[in-house]
């Protein structure tokens, strides 16, 4: 199955149509608390900054990743990278174990644009959770996933180096950690020998 062309279900909307709203983003912030960003029950005490999790991080015992900043491992479906472009923009450089899955989440203000660099893809894309599209992406090919569409993005097949699928996202409208919803939990992956050090 290929992406939908333009105007069909994947399409860059108006970013204005997509406005953030002052009020949701502030809700956002203070009423779920740190723990809801990560797919496994966290510590209270983590600081809700995706940007500070030092307890979380095994930089420098790691392949060095290409985008910079320490890898986040708090996710049990891949791990990832990210470096801030801005105050409302990321950039993120993202590995998915074999056999991973995201959790089937959404968005309420920010944009992704994903760019496959390695392996394939399956991302799955939907306004109802329990019944979404499935599309595979391949190295070279980009997806968009806009605020409020439920989406999960798993692996299908690896790239030679490190074992895993391996994208890029940009971020943007980022307003929050807390800026998600999930509708159905992460599925875990493996780590591959490339992460465990057994290279």
């Amino acid at each position: 199955m290929e992406l939908p062309e333009s105007g069909a279900r994947i399409q860059a909307d108006d970013i204005a149509s997509h406005a953030r709203d002052a009020t949701a983003v502030q809700a956002l912030r203070t009423s779920a608390g740190p723990a809801a960003r990560y797919d496994r029950p966290v510590a209270s005490d983590v600081v809700d900054n995706q940007h500070a999790l030092d307890g979380r991080l095994e930089g420098g015992l790691l392949p060095a990743p290409s985008v910079g900043g320490p890898w986040d491992t708090s996710h049990v479906w891949g791990r990832y990278t990210e470096r801030v472009l801005a105050n409302d923009m990321l950039l993120r450089e993202i590995y998915v174990y074999p056999g991973g899955r995201t959790s089937v989440h959404r968005h309420e203000t920010q944009h992704e644009l994903n760019f496959v660099a390695g392996g394939v893809v399956r991302i799955s894309l939907g306004d109802d959770p329990e019944n979404l599209e499935d599309y595979w992406v391949e190295p070279g090919d980009h997806f968009h996933v806009p605020p409020r569409v439920f989406h999960a993005v798993g692996f299908e097949r690896a790239e030679t180096d490190t074992g895993c699928a391996r994208f890029y996202e940009i971020v943007y409208e980022y307003c929050s950690p807390l800026d998600i919803v999930r509708a159905r939990p992460a599925i875990e992956g493996a780590p591959t020998r490339w992460f465990t050090g057994n290279r």
